[in-house]
């Protein structure tokens, strides 16, 4: 049993997603590009809520859950205009690190 219970523990243990990190709350983009130097990516330049960013990167490389997921970028890129347009309010996560330069999700608030 005890065996058992390691081999799943073990199997388990390598499908643990990493904890998501909110690297802008309740920002406002106020600046958006299409890539940072010709690289696969789009950048947002964020002020007030709560960051320590003030450029972000949306990579290809962290798009999606096995990354390069052009349709994911898409979507993010699509949303991040959105915001610029209107003027929304912006939760901005990496769920590779804390860094600013692998953001992968965005979320639009009022």
């Amino acid at each position: 049993m005890k065996k058992c219970l390691f081999v799943f523990l073990a199997f388990y243990a390598g499908y643990v997603v990493a904890e998501p990190t909110v690297i802008a709350d309740g920002s406002t983009i106020y600046e958006i590009g299409n890539s940072t130097g010709n690289d696969k990516n789009f950048f947002v330049k964020v002020s007030g809520g709560t960051t320590s960013c003030n450029v972000i990167a949306f990579p290809l490389a962290s798009a999606g859950l096995a990354g390069n997921d052009e349709g994911v970028l898409n979507r993010a890129y699509s949303a991040a205009l959105t915001a610029f347009t209107t003027g929304s309010k912006v939760v901005i996560t990496n769920y590779d690190d804390n860094s600013c330069n692998g953001a992968s999700k965005i979320k639009l608030t009022k």
